[in-house]
Formats: structure tokens, sequence, C-alpha cells
């Protein structure tokens, strides 16, 4: 009776021990939005027939990537796979809820996950995640679609401004043509400096008053300059 129960324990210390040393594999496979699995993991196994091409055993680590054990039914994505003596754990993508599996829904580093041993099977479906950054990206672009129209704005007011200067100044130059010397000298004096007092203007000319205002008379009726103002506040400028 005392061998039978020796040979008994052996037995089941010698089972123990081959179960306890039996080869497992962990594997950790990530999908992403197009149905692609991305396998990682670690074995002490031969797996050369049993893993999906693409994927591979290299000094025990599991490595590669497949699209073959993922399949999309309307908006319902299922992914399968069997690996004898494994732990499994399927991570979703962002966005992923699921629908039906054969394991266990954590939630692993803040990442929604399926875990199981041997075989897993999932059904799920991935919700389209709304991106802020696409309000700020829409709003730069906003902004500068109006700086771009109030620049364009401002550069062509600016070389309509020149264009009309210009325009002003090839007048009183065709007219400076037929002018006497002391229209002439009028228009000069007011091309330099722009609008000035009426008084100003004769002290510089250094005409009599009554020539002054005679010449001034004829250029205004030319259209070459005007008078503004009232009193000692008589003001003229060139005709713009």
């Amino acid at each position: 009776m005392k061998k039978i129960m020796i040979i008994f324990v052996f037995a089941v210390f010698l089972i123990g021990s081959l179960g306890f040393a039996h080869a497992t594999s962990d594997v950790i496979i990530h999908l992403d939005n197009t149905g692609k699995a991305i396998f990682l993991g670690s074995t002490n196994e031969n797996l050369t027939n049993l893993l999906p091409k693409g994927v591979y055993v290299e000094n025990g680590k599991i490595r590669g990537e497949t699209t073959l054990q993922t399949f999309k039914s309307g908006e319902i994505w299922t992914f399968n796979y069997s690996l004898p003596n494994s732990n499994i754990e399927v991570f979703l993508p962002s966005g992923g809820k699921v629908t039906e599996t054969n394991g266990d829904v954590l939630i692993d580093g803040g990442n929604l996950a399926v875990y199981n041993e041997n075989s897993i099977s999932v059904k799920y479906i991935v919700e389209e995640s709304s991106n802020p950054n696409l309000f700020w990206i829409f709003l730069i672009i906003f902004i500068l679609l109006i700086f771009l129209f109030l620049f364009s704005r401002k550069f062509n007011f600016e070389k309509t401004k020149k264009s009309s200067v210009k325009g002003e100044n090839r007048k009183i130059e065709t007219f400076q043509e037929i002018l006497n010397d002391r229209e002439n000298k009028i228009i000069d004096i007011l091309k330099e400096k722009g609008k000035i007092k009426s008084s100003q203007l004769r002290r510089l000319t250094d005409l009599p008053k009554s020539s002054f205002s005679r010449h001034v008379q004829e250029l205004e009726k030319k259209s070459l300059i005007k008078r503004s103002g009232e009193g000692r506040n008589k003001f003229v400028q060139i005709l713009e």
C-alpha cells in the first residue's frame, strides 16, 4: 500500500511538472482602422505552420502583420485567430466597440482589448471620431483668406491711387508746356509743398498781390489747382 502511494504521488508530480514545463505563447495583436493586424509576442514553440502569412518567429519573438484574419461585412468587422497553448490579447482600433466575442473584454492601458486563451473571435464596429484639429485648420485657412482679401484690396487701392497721381502729374506736365513762367512757378511750388496757405504761396512766388491772384484764378479755371477756406485761412493745392 505504501509503495502504491509513493508511485501515485510521483505520477502526480511528474504530470504536474510536464504541464508546468509545457511551452506557451503570448500574443498581442493590434488592429487598425483598415483591418490590418499587427502581431507582437513571444514563444518557445515552433510555430512555423501555425502563424498567418506575414507573421514570423525570430529568436523566440513573434513579429509581423497581416490582413488575412480580418474581414468586414457592412459596418461590422470580424477578427478570428487560433493558436494552441497561447494567451491572446487583441487591441481594437481607436473608436472600436465590441459587438460579439468569445473572450473577455477589458481596458488595457486606456485601450479597449479582448483576451482569451488558444482561440479568439471578436466582432466590432469602428465609430468615426471627430478630429478637433480640423476646426483649427479651417479657422486658420479662413483667417488667411480674409488676410489675402484685405491685402489684395489694399494693393489694388494703392495701385489705383498711384495711377491716379501719375495721371494727374501727366496732366499738369502737359499744361505746364503751355503755361507762362509765373503760372509754372506756382505749380512747381505746390508740387513741392502740397497744400499751403495762399499768403505763404504768394511770398514764395514773390509776385505782386494782384498778379498773383490773377494767375491763381487762371490755374483754377484750367482745373489744375483749387482754393479752399476763408479769410486768413485760405489754402491752395494742386487739384487731384
